[in-house]
């Protein structure tokens, strides 16, 4: 199975969870050798989503990264992304409707990890009415 197909169904069966349940689980990055596991979140703009990483071996098993994490995001007028020191987690903070890609990229073993992000617009918070010229009738 490809990389971008194993994130699709990952992505159909984690649509089905609760949103916080979601947020555990797809903030996780899979970094590998053979390739980039793309996944997909989606936030309201007027969220943010915590992002976890953790680095493993060939067989699954926890390990250390070269250097620390850089992350980014493609589009910051879509999502910003704030690193903790140590570059092992990051907060994204959605910013107005758009997608972009959240990425994090290890200097010291050339290992990267992105993740694709759509900002839908929010929940109505207001009603603002403007009125139109006058005109004769």
């Amino acid at each position: 199975m490809t990389t971008d197909l194993m994130a699709r169904a990952i992505g159909a069966l984690l649509r089905r969870l609760p949103r916080g349940v979601q947020y555990l689980l797809w903030a996780e990055l899979d970094l590998t050798r053979r390739g980039r596991l793309i996944m997909s979140l989606q936030l309201k703009d007027t969220e943010k989503a915590s992002y976890k990483l953790e680095a493993v071996d060939a067989k699954g098993a926890p390990t250390t990264l070269g250097d620390v994490p850089e992350w980014s995001t493609s589009d910051p007028a879509v999502a910003t992304v704030a690193a903790s020191a140590d570059g092992m987690s990051a907060v994204v903070s959605a910013v107005k409707p758009g997608k972009c890609q959240v990425a994090v990229h290890d200097p010291g073993t050339g290992l990267s990890g992105s993740d694709e992000l759509t900002v839908v617009a929010g929940v109505a918070a207001n009603l603002v009415l403007t009125p139109g010229t006058p005109e004769n009738q």
